[in-house]
């Protein structure tokens, strides 16, 4: 170990918390690390990159994409060292203070301070669960939007309660023939102005489930959701 081999601090997690301890640091006029385990920046915000984004401090509402490049650029304004794809194993603190962190492919970091910022860790989706085991995955079927355009015109139905479903629900309405969107509770959770804009605009049915997929081939044709409380069930079609 030599002395350019230390970093003043090095950050696990490459999201919007790690970013900014990266420029932060660099305004200390410290040497920065930043190690993330996915093989770009940004975090779980890849996971709606086209969604708009509304709550952000003294920022307008803009596409979560756009918020990515701004916080990659601006934690690249001090030339941090960034590692991709690869993960923190272990770390240990030598007797000098200097801590080692062993990563995957085993090599070693050195530093003397160390932040965590791995947030929900390395996102994973939830997929959907049903009673029959799914035998394979639908082409119609999706866990993220990486592209609106392409529900243009089309039967959507969504499926959630949180702000990603609500906001989605709205964005969709502007593109789809329909959008249907279920929800197992009564209340949703998320943005109450949102919630009303979607009530206005879209088909709410509260409290449904899904309960079971009817395919033709690879494509949903039919999905069938049961009321929670009644357990009475009925058929919506697929786009």
């Amino acid at each position: 170990m030599i002395e350019e081999d230390i970093y003043d601090v090095t950050i696990i997690g490459g999201g919007p918390a790690g970013m900014y301890a990266a420029f932060y640091a660099g305004m200390r006029d410290m040497k920065v690390k930043i190690i993330e385990g996915k093989d770009q920046l940004g975090g779980f915000l890849h996971t709606y990159a086209e969604k708009t984004i509304w709550d952000v401090g003294g920022l307008p509402p803009m596409k979560c994409s756009k918020l990515i490049e701004w916080l990659v650029q601006q934690a690249n304004t001090f030339n941090p060292t960034v590692v991709l794809n690869c993960k923190v194993e272990r770390f240990t603190r030598l007797d000098n203070g200097i801590w080692s962190m062993y990563t995957t492919g085993g090599k070693i970091h050195y530093t003397r301070t160390i932040i965590v910022a791995v947030g929900r860790g390395i996102a994973e989706i939830q997929k959907l669960e049903l009673q029959e085991q799914m035998e394979c995955e639908y082409e119609n079927l999706h866990y993220t939007v990486q592209n609106p355009e392409h529900f243009s015109g089309k039967r959507v139905l969504i499926s959630g309660g949180g702000n990603s479903a609500v906001d989605w629900a709205i964005e969709l309405a502007q593109l789809a023939r329909s959008v249907v969107v279920i929800h197992r509770n009564n209340e949703f959770r998320a943005m109450e102005r949102n919630v009303s804009e979607m009530n206005n605009i879209t088909d709410v049915r509260t409290p449904y489930s899904i309960t079971q997929l009817h395919n033709n081939g690879k494509r949903i044709q039919q999905v069938e959701i049961t009321h929670m409380k009644k357990s009475g069930q009925c058929g919506v079609g697929s786009g």
